[in-house]
């Protein structure tokens, strides 16, 4: 996967994944891509989009702050 692109408001609502073509030396082409359906989110909402530059994004993390307290 080359890219995610997710729409929020407080959370995350919704987000398609970007995809690319590998090149001969192992870097992803930007050129060369399909882009999913959004799995989710109301267009209304921001869209973030997160790449790897030409590198692969192969690990999402996440957290919520629902339930946290401080010292």
């Amino acid at each position: 996967m080359g890219a995610i692109q997710g729409r929020a408001v407080a959370a995350l609502d919704g987000f398609l994944l970007i995809y690319m073509k590998i090149k001969p030396d192992g870097t992803l082409d930007p050129d060369d891509q399909q882009i999913s359906d959004w799995g989710d989110g109301s267009k209304s909402m921001m869209e973030t989009l997160v790449t790897g530059n030409g590198k692969a994004v192969s690990k999402i993390s996440s957290f919520s702050a629902d339930g946290l307290t401080s010292p």
